[in-house]
């Protein structure tokens, strides 16, 4: 099979997965689209998933949150009102810049990404027994080379 076949296959699987029951609960509530935002408000908080809110940074700008993403900054900050309205996310005001905002996860949008990022984990998880332990990690650096592209 050709690599993108596989990537395709590889994608319906992972649709699948975030759509069926398997993460069942909380989860469902988010779109995928809004767990992207989720994460990356996360990632620019050091990939801080297990992490406790006392051990997280001030926030970041909606502009950070455009640039992780790489969308204009008033798409990130149309998703950002709705995630907020949802609960998911608060603003707090900017201790050096009284105009600008920062973005942070509510204990309900950390619970929430953790939940759905679960359906990641519980498909790695799968894929390891699949593979032989070599096989695995160098999946594992290979995938981490390309998912730069």
């Amino acid at each position: 099979m050709k690599l993108s076949e596989s990537l395709e296959h590889l994608q319906r699987q992972l649709a699948r997965s975030w759509q069926n029951a398997e993460h069942s609960g909380d989860a469902s509530r988010l779109t995928y689209n809004e767990y992207e935002y989720l994460r990356a408000v996360d990632t620019l908080d050091g990939n801080t998933l297990s992490a406790s809110p006392d051990d997280l940074a001030d926030g970041h700008h909606v502009s950070e949150v455009a640039s992780e993403m790489r969308v204009r900054k008033a798409s990130a900050s149309a998703m950002v009102q709705k995630l907020e309205r949802r609960g998911f996310v608060h603003r707090v005001p900017c201790r050096y810049d009284a105009r600008a905002q920062h973005i942070m996860l509510t204990d309900e949008g950390r619970t929430l990404l953790a939940k759905a990022h679960a359906v990641y984990t519980r498909t790695a998880a799968r894929m390891k027994k699949l593979l032989e332990p070599e096989q695995y990690r160098e999946l594992e650096r290979a995938l981490a080379k390309v998912a730069k592209l």
